[in-house]
C-alpha cells in the first residue's frame, strides 16, 4: 500500500504509520473491494477519469479512493472542513494524487 508522497495539505505526515496500519486492517475484511481492487490494478478503467470528493474519510472510504486510484482515477479528496480530525486521513494525503486533506 505505499506509495510516494502526493503533492497536498496535510498537517502532520509523520502519522500517517498508524493510518496505513488501520486502512491495511481495514482492507483485509473489504473482500469484494480488493477483487475490483486487483481488476483496476490490471485494466486501468478509470484512466483520464479526474473525481473529487468532500467528505468524512474513514477506513473503508480510504480504501474505496486508494481503489478508484488503482484504477486509474485522478482524484481530489478533502475532509469536510467541521469535522474532527480523522486518522485515516494520515494515510490518504501519502497515497491518493493531489490530496488535500488538512487533519
Amino acid at each position: 500500500m505505499t506509495s510516494p508522497h502526493a503533492n497536498g495539505d496535510v498537517r502532520d505526515l509523520s502519522l500517517s504509520k498508524t493510518g496505513v496500519d488501520r486502512i491495511e486492517w481495514a482492507g483485509r475484511e473489504m473482500p469484494v473491494l480488493n477483487i475490483i481492487r486487483e481488476r483496476f490494478l490490471r485494466e486501468k478503467p478509470l484512466a483520464g477519469i479526474r473525481m473529487a470528493a468532500c467528505l468524512h474519510v474513514t477506513t473503508e472510504t480510504a480504501n474505496l479512493a486508494l481503489t478508484l486510484r488503482d484504477g486509474g482515477a485522478e482524484l481530489v479528496i478533502r475532509q469536510q472542513p467541521l469535522e474532527h480530525p480523522g486518522r485515516d486521513c494520515r494515510r490518504i494525503g501519502a497515497g491518493v494524487r493531489d490530496s488535500h486533506l488538512r487533519h
